[in-house]
């Protein structure tokens, strides 16, 4: 089994025994399972899927981040945001999606204000993603 932490600056928002991960990385999403290598790569906007020792699905939101596979099966996760899927509601999560696009279509006068923006709609369009999907699922 594996042993995994889902943490962000405020809160550890999981932590527990799991069958498997699924992470979104900036090469995609990439599963860990038993025994997988060490590893450590960068952690996008998407949705977590963590695979209970129970075999139930937990689904989160998470923005950027780092994702870290350990020896002995251990695996963290450290996000700038994370929640789960039933503490998102879908329609703040639209509202502030839709801002943030806006702000996009106004003058955006920095490199670094135009990261803060997509960074942004990234952010929200996962969390709307996670809570339609956690939605359908109940």
């Amino acid at each position: 089994m594996l042993q995994v932490s889902l943490i962000s600056p405020d809160k550890k928002v999981w932590t527990g025994a799991a069958q498997s991960v699924t992470v979104p990385t900036e090469t995609g999403y990439i599963q860990i399972l038993n025994n997988h290598v060490p590893l450590v790569s960068v952690l996008r906007a998407g949705e977590v899927t963590v695979k209970g020792e129970d075999g139930e699905t937990h689904l989160f939101a998470v923005s950027q981040g780092v994702l870290e596979v350990r020896e002995g099966n251990q695996v963290v996760v450290l996000a700038n945001t994370a929640e789960p899927a039933y503490e998102i509601d879908a329609q703040r999560a639209e509202t502030a999606r839709a801002r943030a696009q806006e702000a996009m279509a106004g003058k955006i006068s920095s490199e670094t204000e135009f990261a803060a923006v997509m960074g942004a709609i990234e952010k929200e369009m996962a969390r709307v993603k996670v809570a339609i999907k956690h939605k359908q699922h109940r």
